[in-house]
């Protein structure tokens, strides 16, 4: 049970991580965006679309994947106004870092379910084996004789009828 609720901790926890690391590239991307819109903006309107202007970044991992990875390809070629090559690699640096986290959350998301998936088959095998102890315990001291109701009782079974299953 400890290995679940520490698994689901560590989920919850590179959930978050994952959720900063795309904000983080979210950030760095419209500032491309940015760039690219005063650039292109009054000369060359279709060139806006390379950048995703006026699209949504964000509507999922695999969204954010491609577009993240268009927007640098592109941006690599092109020289925008107030965009270096040194934010160019901080933003491949950040793309890499949310891409890690990403995995991260995959991996802990994996290793919580699966201890979840542990847990209940456990509990299912505890209960089973406690009603086989029941059945077992029901029939060496039967509920029609009064003697056996302390020892029925012992056994969380009833002292006056068998045990229903």
């Amino acid at each position: 049970m400890g290995a679940a609720v520490n698994n689901t901790t560590a989920h919850r926890e590179a959930t978050a991580a994952e959720k900063k690391a795309a904000k983080k590239l979210e950030a760095g991307l419209r500032e491309v965006q940015k760039a690219a819109k005063q650039k292109y903006a009054r000369s060359n309107r279709l060139a806006l679309a390379d950048y995703f202007i006026g699209k949504k970044l964000n509507g999922s991992q695999h969204n954010l994947l491609q577009t993240s990875q268009t927007i640098l390809g592109k941006v690599a070629g092109d020289e925008l106004p107030g965009i270096t090559t040194t934010k160019v690699k901080a933003l491949g640096a950040q793309r890499k870092s949310w891409l890690d986290a990403t995995e991260t959350q995959t991996m802990a998301e994996t290793a919580s379910l699966s201890s979840r998936a542990e847990l209940k088959t456990m509990v299912k095998s505890i209960k089973d084996k406690k009603i086989a102890i029941q059945l077992a315990a029901d029939a060496e001291w039967p509920h029609s004789d009064e003697e056996n109701s302390g020892t029925r009782k012992e056994f969380a079974l009833s002292p006056k009828r068998p045990l229903a299953v």
